[in-house]
């Protein structure tokens, strides 16, 4: 019997080998575009954690001035309130009318309320100043 030795060397020939290579490159390309997202992900990630936290904190902060605040306010019972009924009424007053200004030639056009209307607006005013620039 008859060893083969183990360093045997095969070449294949590789008929497209610029093709190839552009393939393996942008492959290689889009993988470390994935790895830069998941890293992104990643990051964002521990950033929602912290703020998570943050916002924790300030909440009970706040539980615990309100708390102090409560304490700090004078012990009141319902009963001793004055009712909506037993309280005097003011009388309201009426807002004085507006004068409109006198309109002019140029403010003739209603004013656009909607955005589409405004946009439609703008936009034949920006077709006239090209008409007048011809």
């Amino acid at each position: 019997m008859k060893m083969k030795p183990k360093n045997e060397e095969f070449y294949l020939e590789i008929e497209d080998s610029v093709e190839l290579r552009r393939q393996m490159l942008e492959t290689s390309k889009e993988l470390i575009g994935i790895l830069q997202q998941y890293e992104d992900m990643k990051n964002a990630d521990t950033e929602k954690v912290d703020e998570i936290e943050h916002f924790c904190t300030t909440l009970k902060e706040i539980s615990a001035d309100i708390s102090r605040l409560k304490s700090m306010m004078p012990k009141v019972r319902l009963s001793d309130l004055p009712l909506k009924d037993n309280l005097p009424k003011e009388p309201r007053r009426k807002p004085a009318p507006v004068e409109q200004p006198a309109a002019t030639e140029e403010a003739t056009a209603p004013e656009p309320t909607s955005p589409g209307k405004l946009l439609q607006s703008q936009l034949n005013e920006i077709e006239e100043r090209l008409k007048d620039l011809q």
